[in-house]
């Protein structure tokens, strides 16, 4: 998945965050898992464990 990055000091390191509000422009759920909270039974859409790859911006732009 492509997304624009935007470092925030204010952040401890090793946090990211990536709103779900706009799955038109950024599907952020494609990123979660299928798991459910055993106790309230509400699905597991704020914990992911992550990768962030720097891509080349020079070229076509990215979508």
């Amino acid at each position: 998945m492509l997304a624009p990055v935007w470092v925030d000091t204010g952040l401890r390191p090793g946090l990211a965050f990536m709103t779900f509000h706009f799955p038109d422009e950024v599907d952020t759920n494609q990123l979660t898992i299928e798991a459910n909270c055993p106790i309230a039974g509400t699905a597991e859409f704020k914990a992911s464990a992550i990768r962030i790859e720097k891509v080349s911006t020079s070229g076509p732009a990215l979508r």
